[in-house]
């Protein structure tokens, strides 16, 4: 885990010095893989779906002192 951690850290480095403020990313996900359609290109619609469950899921969990929700 720390080592994507670091990796998304350089990412973020990297594309704030590249892009403008309000592109940067605020969280970087790693995915196994990500949801194609039969013409090959990503579902981005399954990829905010999948999100949105996620970060409700997420909502109802409380944080620990050492745990970040």
């Amino acid at each position: 885990i720390q080592d994507r951690t670091d990796l998304a850290q350089q990412i973020q480095a990297l594309v704030r010095r590249v892009l403008a403020a309000h592109m940067y990313p605020r969280i970087v996900e790693f995915l196994p893989s990500l949801p194609k359609g039969p013409s090959g290109k990503t579902l981005r619609t399954v990829l905010r779906a999948q999100h949105k469950e996620h970060k409700a899921r997420r909502s109802y969990r409380t944080a620990t002192p050492s745990e970040p929700v």
